[in-house]
């Protein structure tokens, strides 16, 4: 019929791709970012999309979207909490970056936008305060004061140095305590994409006594 098949097919893959909503560009964007982002991450932003995102644009082709409709997304989310607009920005902007990489539209709608243009100035982050030795002094003993799965928790997280959700997400079968051994998964491990197999934490007989009273 003289057509040209290798660039019909082209043109039906660009009009196929047109037609992605941004919720089906989420849906394979949190497919890829499942084996990559940790978990806690993860489950923040399939909730930053279910409640910010999804309801204002979802629907919407992802070769369509402007940067006005991504403004009006991350405006919604300031009603959310003032840290959130930031983390839906980021997430939206991600989500164009896959929309880029695999051919979905040309550009990224959110690369001229600017968080204070959209929601004001953000609050100053607040400066890391570390104690004293004095005050640490207080501060050790004071954790008799407070519930007896805290305190330890706190001692342990001192002790390990490990970040609070990995404490606090912890599983039985994750320590080997004759051993002396925590084996994080690699599933639970914050940086997975240079990583391989669990993340081992040596415990001192000290730590052990904690764990086993937890």
């Amino acid at each position: 019929e003289g057509v040209d098949v290798a660039i019909q097919k082209r043109m039906d893959k660009m009009v196929s791709a047109e037609a992605v909503t941004l919720d089906e560009l989420a849906a394979a964007y949190f497919e890829k970012a499942e084996q990559e982002m940790h978990p806690h991450t993860f489950k923040q932003r399939r909730s930053i999309h279910e409640r910010f995102v999804s309801p204002v644009i979802g629907s919407f082709p992802a070769a369509a979207v402007t940067p006005s409709h991504v403004r009006e997304a991350v405006a919604k989310s300031f009603a959310g909490g003032k840290t959130l607009p930031n983390i839906t920005l980021i997430h939206i902007a991600q989500l164009f970056h896959h929309a880029v990489g695999n051919a979905i539209r040309d550009d990224n709608p959110c690369r001229d936008l600017k968080l204070s243009a959209i929601v004001g100035k953000q609050d100053a982050p607040k400066q890391r305060i570390a104690l004293t030795a004095v005050e640490l002094a207080f501060f050790l003993p004071a954790l008799k004061t407070i519930p007896t799965q805290y305190a330890l928790a706190i001692r342990l997280l001192l002790l390990t140095g490990v970040r609070v959700s990995t404490l606090t997400e912890a599983k039985i079968a994750e320590f080997d305590l004759d051993a002396g051994i925590w084996s994080v998964p690699w599933g639970r491990r914050k940086n997975r994409r240079h990583t391989s197999g669990p993340f081992v934490i040596p415990l001192p007989p000290a730590a052990v006594d904690w764990v086993r009273e937890l």
